[in-house]
């Protein structure tokens, strides 16, 4: 197997942990076939920093959106959810998650990310902060693996995987058709889930602030929690 990040950069200050998920639908506690895995990875340096992050829009705050000049419409769920960021809190988060209604706790809780957001299934509109020297910018946006009315999310209650259909938006910078921003179909998982959308040059050079339109194409509702603006400040 290989796995390439061109496209999916890992952001990190010092140092990052990487692991393998080995278990039943990345569980992680339930390794039911045992295996032996080896592996290489190639790091490549850069002394200077490639990109900056600009500007953040978080979408529970109400300042913060009218700062943004955030729309969006049709609205098909709006709230609040307590989950873990995929990786290594998620297994002791799921373990707590199915002992909390049995044992009347709510140790889950300790494990998560408290945040609010949005679905729509019209369009998504909002302002950005970038730098005028840029070479382009990348689109950061958080949202959930799965919403939370698709029932059986929990372990304990799907004997099949549980697949979520694909979330697509056209991609508008400042009026102009930058492409297609595809989220692929995905395990029903309790946990956060990131996803980029790379935006050239030619739609942002020069300018300090650009105008994202996001027109929902997908059946299924575009899920945001978080955007965040990264600017790139060199093509090399």
């Amino acid at each position: 197997m290989y796995r390439f990040h061109l496209s999916e950069l890992v952001p990190y200050y010092r140092s990052f942990r990487f692991a393998l998920e080995h278990g039943g639908e990345g569980a992680g506690f339930e390794a039911s076939q045992p295996s032996h895995y080896s592996s290489t990875a190639f790091y490549y340096q850069r002394d200077e920093p490639v990109l900056s992050m600009t500007d953040k829009l978080v979408l529970e705050d109400p300042a913060n959106r009218q700062a943004h000049a955030y729309r969006a419409d049709r609205i098909a769920w709006e709230g609040c959810r307590d989950l873990p960021f995929e990786g290594d809190r998620q297994a002791p988060f799921t373990r707590a998650y199915i002992a909390d209604p049995k044992d009347g706790t709510r140790e889950s809780l300790a494990e998560t990310l408290s945040t609010c957001g949005q679905r729509a299934t019209g369009s998504v509109e909002f302002t950005a902060s970038i730098l005028p020297g840029n070479c382009g910018v990348k689109l950061r946006r958080m949202l959930d693996y799965a919403p939370p009315e698709i029932a059986g999310q929990e372990l304990v209650k799907r004997p099949n995987p549980l697949v979520v259909p694909a979330e697509i938006a056209h991609v508008f910078v400042d009026g102009k058709d930058a492409g297609e921003w595809n989220t692929g179909p995905r395990h029903a998982r309790l946990a956060w889930l990131e996803d980029d959308f790379e935006i050239p040059a030619q739609f942002t050079a020069g300018k300090s602030q650009v105008n994202i339109r996001l027109a929902v194409s997908s059946q299924a509702p575009w899920s945001a929690f978080e955007y965040r603006v990264y600017t790139y400040l060199t093509d090399k």
